[in-house]
């Protein structure tokens, strides 16, 4: 096989991308070569994976943080990554995914208080990310399971600017509808800007129709 059908077939890949969502995946890694694109790329996935949960949360209100967890991770080492679950990195990690030589770490909770998600923050980002530039971003992922996910979400991103931590700022996401939002502080231990994406999760199922509410008391 030359040079010049090397070219074309590449050429014909990023043609099919364009149609098909797996070749487009299959693009995606084929070019991820630098730690923004591994993250572009995998906060795409995460965001297909958190709307199928969304679309049945009927069916996860007994599941508690790490089978939830699990799921994310059984669906993101399908998609291809090498992902585990409690792995050893300063501590038990809940999400960890790598590829090649990068890492992303995720800190999970399912939302019960600002206090609550603000231990997780601190779990991510004081104890287990290096902050180094192959681990220089991570991810809070929090399971509503009450109703308004939006006011919980706001309130969060409202309460974690009132904390103490050097030099945080805050910065709007544009996809899941205003359900995630963007944090960037200096960390703790390589003193370089690391950056979290937090990420709220609509879980809440309080149906208010007959059949539903006897199908819940059911359940």
């Amino acid at each position: 096989m030359d040079s010049r059908e090397n070219t074309f077939n590449y050429e014909a890949l990023k043609i099919a991308a364009k149609f098909d969502p797996m070749a487009a995946r299959f693009l995606s890694r084929l070019e991820c070569d630098t730690y923004d694109k591994f993250i572009m790329m995998l906060y795409k996935d995460i965001e297909t994976i958190l709307a199928l949960l969304e679309k049945t949360a009927s069916l996860r209100q007994n599941d508690g943080e790490d089978r939830l967890s699990i799921e994310i991770i059984n669906i993101l080492i399908g998609a291809g990554y090498l992902a585990s679950h409690d792995q050893y990195i300063n501590g038990h990690s809940d999400i960890v995914v790598s590829f090649n030589s990068f890492t992303w770490i995720g800190e999970a909770k399912i939302h019960s208080s600002y206090d609550y998600l603000m231990e997780g923050f601190m779990q991510l980002c004081d104890r287990y990310s290096t902050g180094n530039e192959d681990d220089c971003e991570g991810g809070l992922i929090f399971y509503i399971k009450g109703n308004n996910a939006l006011e919980v979400v706001e309130r969060w991103k409202a309460d974690l600017i009132t904390r103490n931590v050097a030099g945080l700022k805050t910065f709007n996401c544009n996809n899941r509808k205003n359900l995630s939002f963007y944090s960037t502080h200096t960390h703790s231990k390589s003193g370089l800007p690391y950056k979290v994406r937090h990420f709220g999760v609509i879980l809440g199922f309080n149906p208010t129709d007959k059949s539903a509410r006897g199908a819940k008391m059911n359940n």
